[in-house]
């Protein structure tokens, strides 16, 4: 039988609640690190400023800093990577997705740790091993370095904007498809199934799924929704891959990205969407995920946002093209003819589209 080895690299610190950005102070203290870099967007600078400077100076360090716009490409942040200085030996991220997936990117290029401070919870990015960035125009994923640790503050992430929210809303329940679709997978390959990954991706969503609350910015909800997300991200570094938590419901919001260019609608609303649909095809718990999303507000937010079904069903039919060694559920012509008469006929999905 032949040895294999697949090391895993999960954060040594979550920090969840509320107050909780005040413990990068401690973090950076208990670890003795001196030349720390803070990376944020310029909206996020200037509402964190005072707090971030307060840390700096109880802990009689230097303020630095890099403001990365959301959009920054791959090249310029090779670029800001490298012109870093070489005693740098702590990074700490802080923003939404787009700052989050090009904090890990630089720490990755530069073998440096770093600490993961989402702003939003509105996808599992900020505890996962890979990249979303724009290569050519193109969404990509590239890898990228674990956070060594996450500072989740519940105060923050209380008030985000609403898309935001509602976008991890939708990229939570991602994974219940996305475990069937890496199984189907493994089958048609005649590969071994990752079965740890599968049941770290599930059970980060059986809990969420089940919450009884009475509002989305609670904290009781928000703490499970980044909990969720957290696991996540653990499960596709257990994997090696993106696939216990993306799967054909990523390739629909990955062919919307390419059809929709600028125009596109945040990552996990897309991903939510298209969840639903796969759901039906596979069979696959979708009316859990549907009773979720009304409870949640998601449908309601989605039917607002004026999305046309024409959009959706040619990302249905290029989906399968977007990653070509990866066999989902609409990697067979029939499911994808069946996706598209679900647009119309189904009684939650006819009534969201233009």
């Amino acid at each position: 039988m032949k040895s294999i080895t697949h090391k895993i690299s999960i954060p040594n610190i979550l920090r969840i609640g509320k107050g909780a950005f005040r413990d990068i102070e401690f973090i950076i203290n208990d670890e003795k690190v001196e030349e720390v870099i803070f990376i944020l967007d310029e909206n996020m600078f200037g509402i964190l400023h005072d707090q971030i400077k307060s840390i700096t100076v109880s802990l009689g360090i230097d303020f630095k800093y890099v403001i990365i716009e959301p959009n920054t490409g791959i090249d310029e942040l090779m670029n800001i990577a490298y012109s870093l200085d070489q005693k740098t030996e702590f990074l700490v991220g802080i923003g939404g997705g787009s700052i989050i997936d090009r904090t890990k990117y630089i720490s990755y290029l530069n073998k440096i740790p770093w600490l993961s401070v989402p702003t939003s919870p509105s996808n599992d990015g900020f505890s996962s091993p890979l990249s979303s960035l724009y290569i050519n125009n193109r969404r990509v994923s590239v890898p990228a370095k674990m956070p060594y640790g996450i500072v989740l503050d519940i105060d923050i992430i209380m008030n985000c904007p609403t898309h935001m929210l509602i976008s991890g809303i939708g990229d939570s329940v991602s994974n219940i498809t996305a475990v069937y679709d890496m199984n189907i997978d493994s089958t048609h390959k005649n590969e071994k199934s990752d079965d740890f990954s599968a049941m770290v991706s599930l059970q980060s969503i059986e809990a969420l799924l089940n919450l009884k609350f009475d509002d989305i910015r609670s904290e009781r909800f928000i703490t499970h929704l980044v909990e969720s997300l957290s696991m996540s991200g653990i499960a596709m570094e257990i994997a090696g891959s993106s696939k216990p938590s993306s799967g054909s419901e990523h390739l629909i919001s990955h062919a919307l990205d390419q059809l929709l260019g600028g125009n596109n609608f945040p990552h996990g609303i897309q991903v939510g969407i298209s969840t639903y649909i796969v759901s039906l095809l596979q069979d696959n718990r979708s009316s859990e995920i549907d009773k979720f999303f009304r409870v949640t507000g998601f449908w309601d937010f989605v039917k607002g946002l004026g999305i046309q079904r024409k959009d959706l069903e040619d990302a249905i039919l290029i989906a399968p093209t977007i990653k070509k060694n990866r066999y989902t559920i609409l990697s067979d012509e029939k499911n994808r003819t069946k996706a598209l008469q679900l647009l119309r006929t189904n009684k939650t999905l006819s009534k969201l589209f233009i």
